[in-house]
């Protein structure tokens, strides 16, 4: 027979996620409210960022487009990219986006652009190769820019991250929320904005197995073949020359890869990228070999200050022919 004592545990679990899912929710009324009434305007919105994108292809009419996500633009200064150049390089990056999101982004901003760009680069690391997970979710509303032609409304990202984050912390909860469901609400971006206030150190540190901040991007990686295929298929439609510039990353986050991904390893990613770059006739340029320096990273996959001035020189030099 059935006692109390048997459905004890069954029944503190039911209350337990029915209160996580409560506070969730109220979180997200709150931070939408706030973000409605004006108190959060930390954030461009999405419509805002694309829009300031367009608006500097229209005035300034570079002639070499780079696109990619937050690896980018923590990677490569603009103007010192400029002057080693010798002329103005556009860098396009949107949060979180994956290879298949930028390529996207990349065909909404030649439709729309009134000079169309000579040659193109788009940059990834590993995890923007993958299929599923967190990036993939997010990329969702740049494939939707590209399809539908149209920007979406609403607060950005950012604002909303950093209204639900205050929320949490006033409320103590933030720690609790995120054992239960894996730091849903808590991007990249926001990560990157903690450690730049820590004047972007790291210590080099492994990547904890259980970060929910990391664990939204190994969600059982499967190789996006479908985003190199549509990105080769761009370049020849347009007839305009388009690169895939492969990002380093630390040894850190190439272990942690490798942990969750034994039987897709970070080195077997690389080697599956370069068959399928050749597949589709897409050049590759592979700078992916993980780096041991932690001084050029602010967190495991994210270079930092030293990172960024390194690699803004070798790609000007690149870009540059040099």
């Amino acid at each position: 027979m059935l006692g109390f004592d048997t459905l004890r545990g069954p029944w503190r679990l039911r209350r337990e996620l029915v209160a996580a899912v409560f506070v969730v929710a109220s979180v997200e009324v709150l931070a939408r409210y706030q973000v409605n009434q004006g108190k959060w305007v930390a954030g461009e919105s999405l419509a805002g960022i694309v829009q300031s994108f367009q608006q500097s292809l229209a005035t300034e009419r570079p002639r070499i487009w780079l696109v990619g996500n937050s690896t980018l633009s923590c990677g490569a200064d603009r103007d010192a990219l400029a002057s080693i150049v010798g002329e103005r390089v556009a860098i396009l990056s949107h949060s979180s986006s994956t290879l298949r999101a930028s390529a996207a982004m990349l065909d909404f901003y030649m439709r729309h652009a009134p000079r169309q760009p000579e040659r193109t680069v788009v940059t990834v690391t590993i995890d923007d190769l993958h299929r599923s997970g967190y990036r993939s979710k997010i990329s969702q509303t740049y494939l939707d820019i590209n399809l539908n032609d149209t920007l979406p409304p609403g607060p950005s990202l950012l604002t909303m991250l950093a209204a639900r984050e205050s929320i949490l912390e006033v409320a103590g909860l933030r720690l609790w929320v995120r054992q239960w469901l894996g730091s849903p609400n808590t991007g990249v971006e926001s990560h990157i904005a903690k450690r730049s206030a820590q004047g972007g150190s790291w210590t080099g540190e492994e990547v904890d197995d259980y970060d929910p901040a990391y664990r939204q991007l190994d969600a059982e990686f499967v190789m996006d073949a479908d985003g190199i295929r549509e990105l080769a298929a761009l370049s020849n439609r347009r007839g305009i020359p388009c690169t895939l510039l492969l990002l380093p990353v630390s040894r850190q986050m190439q272990r942690y890869h490798d942990r969750h991904n034994p039987l897709l390893t970070y080195a077997q990613v690389r080697q599956r990228l370069a068959e399928l770059c050749r597949e589709h006739a897409l050049p590759l340029v592979d700078w992916g070999e993980p780096s041991g320096e932690v001084g050029l990273f602010m967190d495991p996959y994210h270079l930092g200050v030293n990172g960024r001035v390194s690699m803004t020189k070798k790609l000007g030099e690149w870009l540059g022919g040099r």
